[in-house]
């Protein structure tokens, strides 16, 4: 059992549509952003001091056997000193008279020394780490050259750190940050895709149309005959061949429009491809003859009810999908058609609308008949009767003995036949009489 496919890849159908504007905004996005990085991130440059509290001796005796006077400010055991490296990470950011001693030694205002500094103390240890940033190497250098001094100074800097309390443990390490510059090609890259991909998105979801053959393969898991197939009478007869051969004993063949597709043009088509049929049956051997098939104009699913009643009665239907059709047609007719339960389907891609037209010569054997071709069928081809039964069949009747063979023929009476060739005269020319031609 065939079934319509319930969705279809909206971002493999827009990268094929439109590969090269996905490419040249990918291109475009993506240098543009290392570009933009690269102007306006800014440099900057960024220390990092280690520093312990170290436990402080005990004083001396004043008087022999009596202890000396402690200094409630220095650590005299390692949990004073722990105690002490958390309390000064905090006065780095808080006390206001350290605050102004670094300010003034990097020629910065409070507020940045503050926004700069970092203080971590180590858990359940008297080390603190000080990371400061500023703009320039200088200033970094002179924060914690400043810093130091304050620790070790007398008299102290603020009264809320006994000099000599704190002290460097390693040498103070400055390196240069460039901020998001060595990421500019990484986010070059995220912005060629992000533009890339994202265009070619949105203008497939604003252009939503029929390109190729490809297209509807995405929405259907029915046969699909691409453009090609419709051009010239050999590929012509490889899409009868396919509809007469989808279902077993074959009838009828309904030939359906898309929603909004002209009625007249499904009636051309429906035309010709039973003038197709006619002229395949005749140029069969008459042992292997195919069945006669009636072929339907079905016209288009306008919602009425009238295309949906024929398409449930015929044995197959020929879905003609115009290149150029908007997708949310044709998803409209796969859907009804699956509400219908209509299981044999062939999907006919039909050519943008076009014309080939050329002058009559006078070196032409044959006056040639040159029509406009709606569905997109060459219809450029000379004014003669096109699949014609060949004279040398025997059987289909053209001389009126076989009269029990009327089935193929015209029973030599003039009279047109249920499913052979038109005659002069009889019905009104139509585009689908002649040959197709090649493209040229």
């Amino acid at each position: 059992m065939t079934k319509a496919r319930p969705s279809r890849d909206v971002l493999g159908t827009a990268l094929r549509r439109f590969w090269v504007v996905a490419l040249v905004a990918g291109l475009v996005a993506g240098l543009a952003t290392v570009l933009l990085v690269r102007a306006t991130a800014s440099t900057s440059w960024a220390g990092e001091g280690t520093f312990v509290v170290p436990i402080a001796d005990p004083p001396p005796n004043t008087v022999a056997g009596t202890p000396g006077v402690v200094d409630p400010r220095s650590a005299n055991s390692a949990q004073d000193a722990n105690r002490f490296a958390q309390s000064y990470s905090t006065l780095l950011v808080e006390d206001g008279a350290l605050i102004a001693h670094l300010a003034e030694a990097t020629g910065l205002d409070g507020g940045d020394v503050v926004d700069g500094t970092e203080a971590v103390p180590v858990p359940d240890s008297p080390i603190m780490r000080v990371t400061f940033a500023a703009e320039t190497q200088e200033q970094v250098t002179a924060y914690f050259a400043a810093l130091t001094a304050a620790f070790a100074e007398t008299p102290a800097v603020t009264p809320n750190i006994l000099p000599g309390n704190v002290e460097p443990l390693r040498e103070v390490q400055v390196s240069e940050q460039q901020g998001l510059a060595p990421l500019a090609w990484v986010l070059g890259v995220l912005a060629a895709l992000a533009a890339g991909l994202g265009g070619a998105v949105l203008l497939e979801r604003a252009d939503p149309r029929v390109r190729d053959d490809s297209d509807v393969r995405e929405l259907v898991a029915w046969p699909v005959l691409p453009a090609p197939d419709l051009d010239d009478g050999p590929r012509s007869e490889v899409l009868v061949e396919r509809a007469v051969r989808a279902a077993r004993d074959v009838r009828a063949v309904g030939v359906l429009g898309l929603p909004g597709t002209p009625g007249h043009d499904v009636r051309e088509a429906t035309a010709r491809l039973e003038r197709v049929h006619s002229a395949l049956r005749h140029r069969a051997p008459e042992h292997a003859r195919p069945t006669a098939v009636e072929w339907v104009d079905a016209g288009t699913l306008a919602g009425d009810g009238a295309a949906e009643r024929l398409a449930q009665e015929v044995d197959v239907v020929v879905l003609l999908t115009p290149v150029g059709a908007r997708l949310k047609h044709l998803d409209s007719a796969v859907r009804s058609l699956q509400d219908l339960a209509v299981e044999a389907v062939v999907v006919g891609l039909v050519p943008r609308e076009h014309r080939r037209t050329r002058p009559a010569r006078a070196s032409d054997e044959t006056p040639t008949t040159v029509v406009a071709d709606p569905v997109g069928w060459a219809t450029d081809a000379p004014d003669d009767r096109a699949y014609a039964p060949s004279q040398d069949a025997g059987d289909d009747g053209d001389d009126g003995d076989d009269g029990d063979a009327g089935d193929d023929g015209d029973a030599g009476d003039g009279s047109p036949d249920a499913h052979g060739p038109a005659v002069a005269g009889d019905v009104e020319p139509s585009p689908f009489d002649h040959p197709l031609t090649p493209r040229r």
